[in-house]
């Protein structure tokens, strides 16, 4: 019972801070060797308060920036995996789409419209049954029509030979001879088996 009542009495002492033990101790932390233990001041108080405060705000700073890092990531992941929608990515609705079909819009001519309609500020349908579209429509056709035309028309030909025969009719008709050696023999040979 006496050492309950000691240890109760050394507990009352170290909470009004008068403990020997703490009091030489006091003196090193600068309290200027005053045997009570000093509560911090208000200017020290209001720098451990700043300093916490910074800290949160550091770490708040750095838990948003790997909060947006991660979101950036993950919208990344998913677009590589999804692929966009044709139709989203040319801005026109499903509408649109089927009208630029049914009118047989040729892929090349579909910004024209879709730059008209926009100028006009009215829909693709509307711009489609425009005149202006109409006409632009016709002659971007023929300017591809005589393109397709020339193309063709300057495809490198192969050489062929010209038959016996072939020789004999350009000689009657036109009168010109080969001028090939190779020709004129066969001209001379196809003529011979030829009948009058």
């Amino acid at each position: 019972m006496l050492d309950e009542e000691k240890n109760g009495a050394a507990d009352t002492s170290n909470q009004q801070g008068g403990d020997d033990s703490n009091s030489s101790n006091s003196g090193d932390s600068g309290n200027g060797g005053d045997d009570n233990k000093q509560e911090p001041t208000a200017e020290e108080l209001k720098k451990q308060l700043a300093d916490e405060k910074e800290a949160t705000r550091k770490a708040n700073e750095i838990a948003e920036n790997q909060r947006i890092r991660a979101e950036k990531a993950e919208r990344k992941g998913k677009g590589d995996d999804k692929k966009p929608d044709a139709n989203a990515q040319a801005g026109l609705s499903d509408d649109d789409l089927y009208a630029l079909v049914d009118a047989k819009v040729p892929r090349d001519d579909v910004n024209e419209v879709k730059e008209y309609a926009k100028l006009k500020k009215i829909s693709i349908t509307e711009a489609l049954k425009s005149s202006v579209v109409k006409t632009i429509l016709k002659e971007n056709a023929e300017k591809r029509a005589s393109a397709e035309a020339a193309n063709t028309g300057t495809a490198k030909r192969g050489t062929t030979k010209a038959t016996g025969e072939q020789l004999v009719d350009t000689a009657r008709t036109t009168g010109e001879l080969p001028e090939s050696e190779e020709d004129m023999r066969n001209l001379a040979e196809s003529r011979r088996k030829k009948p009058k």
